[in-house]
């Protein structure tokens, strides 16, 4: 098969001529075939010129990669540099007074009474917390069995504490936790 003849038969497939039949006619259509014909033998004679990217246009390209690698480079190295800095510098870990003294604010943000000191003993226990509070705080219509001590921050992100927790030896673990009282999640 030649050229001319693979031209021919290419060209319908490549080119679809969606026009009205009536209006066109049978000289305009031979014509529009030869045309498209001669078109799809220009491409294919010429392919290896029309499909090779010119030398510029691949400088460019690599020129423009290169500069996106060094940006990328360089923000990594500066957040590497960052989190450097922030690893090395010294954490601010500053006791409260009423920690240093052996107390742990508990709050309780659900309920009428916002917070309460309690005194850490060797025998206070997480249940022992939650007994004061309900006893001072007689506006609370929860049992007992439906309130939780949470842990939460410090160390840990929060977790409610089992009754027989002896507080004092969890604080000495964790000495930036805060205490809140809500009801359990079960």
């Amino acid at each position: 098969m030649s050229l001319n003849n693979v031209s021919v038969v290419m060209a319908p497939s490549i080119f679809i001529f969606k026009g009205l039949r009536s209006k066109v006619t049978e000289q305009q259509e031979l014509s529009m075939a030869t045309d498209t014909a001669n078109i799809v033998r220009l491409l294919i004679r010429y392919q290896n010129l029309l499909w090779t990217i010119p030398k510029f246009i691949l400088n460019q390209v690599r020129q423009q990669n290169m500069v996106n690698q060094r940006k990328l480079y360089k923000e990594r190295a500066v957040l590497k540099l960052l989190k450097k800095i922030a690893i090395d510098r010294p954490v601010d870990k500053t006791i409260p007074e009423e920690s240093a003294q052996g107390l742990i604010r508990v709050q309780a943000p659900q309920f009428s009474k916002i917070s309460m000191v309690i005194q850490l003993t060797e025998d206070l226990q997480a249940a022992d917390v939650l007994t004061r509070f309900l006893s001072q705080d007689s506006s609370v219509s929860v049992k007992k069995d439906d309130l939780c001590l949470y842990e939460s921050g410090g160390n840990i992100k929060e977790r409610c504490l089992d009754g027989e927790t002896y507080m004092k030896d969890l604080f000495q673990l964790n000495p930036a936790a805060e205490w809140v009282i809500k009801t359990a999640q079960r």
